[in-house]
């Protein structure tokens, strides 16, 4: 019996996600494409697991349906996922792709303009995004309409055969890990968080992170000053690639400039490398300050991500 919702595009079907077998399957796919088609064009997993564990409302079973409805997979056959395409912000579209199969993308954006455009005075739009050189995606962009904005993100890596060499603290900061069992830490660290960022993120929605399948307390590292976090760097690592994903990196307003966000990454990697991390990949603006602390770490192989858009009214049959 075909999966309502069901749509065929040869011998490929289409679906929506479909609760946690479904999450951890998408999660298995992105770990096994990642490095395969390009560092910056598909999701790691920690950018996949903050969809459904970085949130307010809870665990990932109390995820609404409609989560899950915005969320579409291709499969080659049953359990076999070859694309998935996943909003983020609302109003935009993340094609993550098997090499293999890319003759899916303009399919997967279709149904990306049917379902996750917003729609403002008759007007709908979407952003969706490409590698800087990738032909492919560009051509189809192009071809359905789409222009490219000037907005770049840049994913920057590096190996870990060779760590960085050691930096002074800053300061007489105690760096460490954070301590996950214990509720002031996260408040804390969700103060900086938010400080750092402009976020409003309720202590609950950083605690559920915590409990995400890819979380490693000791790869959590903070620097301490006078009892109050000041910079923070946090690292995931995807075991079956051997890459530590770094994210996020950020320091109190006040204390910017002190040679922490260095330190505590420089830690960071180390620690990486010591639970067997071979590459170590973080992702930024293009004019983010942030970029000088990671080319002075060795963040020097650099991939840029272009942003494009497309503008459409409901007459329009460009989406066709």
């Amino acid at each position: 019996m075909a999966i309502e919702g069901t749509k065929v595009f040869g011998y490929v079907k289409s679906r929506p996600l479909a609760g946690f077998d479904d999450v951890m399957a998408v999660r298995a796919f992105l770990s096994a494409t990642y490095l395969k088609i390009g560092t910056g064009l598909n999701w790691e997993i920690r950018r996949w697991e903050g969809q459904f564990w970085h949130d307010d409302s809870g665990r990932l079973e109390h995820t609404s349906p409609e989560r899950f409805a915005k969320v579409q997979i291709w499969e080659s056959r049953p359990g076999h996922i070859v694309g998935v395409v996943t909003p983020e912000d609302g109003g935009d579209a993340h094609l993550q792709i098997d090499s293999d199969y890319r003759d899916l993308e303009p399919d997967m954006l279709a149904w990306a303009e049917q379902h996750l455009a917003r729609s403002d005075d008759g007007f709908r739009t979407l952003v969706t995004f490409c590698l800087d050189g990738d032909r492919v995606r560009a051509r189809v962009l192009r071809q359905r309409g789409y222009i490219l904005a000037p907005t770049r993100s840049v994913q920057r890596w590096r190996d870990l055969a060779v760590l960085p060499t050691a930096v002074g603290t800053a300061q007489s900061a105690t760096i460490r890990g954070l301590q996950r069992a214990d509720r002031a830490d996260i408040e804390r660290l969700t103060g900086l968080i938010n400080a750092a960022f402009g976020h409003s993120f309720a202590t609950s929605a950083v605690a559920n992170f915590t409990t995400s399948p890819s979380y490693a307390t000791e790869l959590q590292i903070v620097a301490e000053l006078d009892g109050e976090l000041i910079s923070h760097v946090g690292i995931t690592i995807d075991d079956a690639t051997k890459l530590a994903i770094v994210e996020p990196v950020c320091t109190r307003p006040d204390a910017i400039g002190q040679g922490l966000a260095t330190t505590v990454l420089a830690e960071g990697l180390r620690r990486a490398a010591e639970r067997g991390a071979a590459r170590a990949v973080v992702g930024t603006g293009v004019a983010n300050p942030s970029n000088h602390v990671y080319a002075k770490l060795g963040f020097d192989h650099v991939e840029v991500v272009q942003t494009w858009n497309k503008t459409w009214t409901d007459t329009d049959n460009t989406t066709e």
